[in-house]
């Protein structure tokens, strides 16, 4: 769950309502996304 939060922070919060535009923050929230994504493709694919 702290991936989501780390994400969500990231990505909503700093870039969204602060307007941080600084690109190793935009990057650092889209890795973190990225990893939430592959982690819930991987989780699927072990539960189908």
């Amino acid at each position: 769950m702290s991936w989501v939060n780390q994400g969500y922070d990231i990505l909503h919060l700093s870039m969204g309502y602060d307007g941080i535009q600084n690109k190793d923050i935009c990057n650092s929230g889209f890795r973190v996304a990225n990893e939430i994504i592959d982690w819930c493709e991987k989780t699927m694919k072990q539960s189908a």
